[in-house]
């Protein structure tokens, strides 16, 4: 989980690091899709998470 959590701080910090203060399109977009990678990943977890808890098998599937 805690890499998950470092996602949107390793946008940021790519974003600031090549761009200054004004970040460019290029670099906006990747912290865009490494954070959409983070919310995809939590959804995932989250949906897998639930199944557990209604005791079903990952199979069930």
């Amino acid at each position: 989980m805690h890499a998950v959590q470092a996602l949107p701080l390793l946008g940021f910090l790519l974003d600031r690091a090549i761009s200054g203060n004004q970040p460019s399109t290029l670099v906006a977009t990747a912290r865009h899709v490494v954070i959409a990678i983070g919310m995809a990943w939590l959804i995932v977890t989250g949906a897998l998470s639930g199944i557990a808890l209604l005791g079903r098998p990952i199979m069930a599937l």
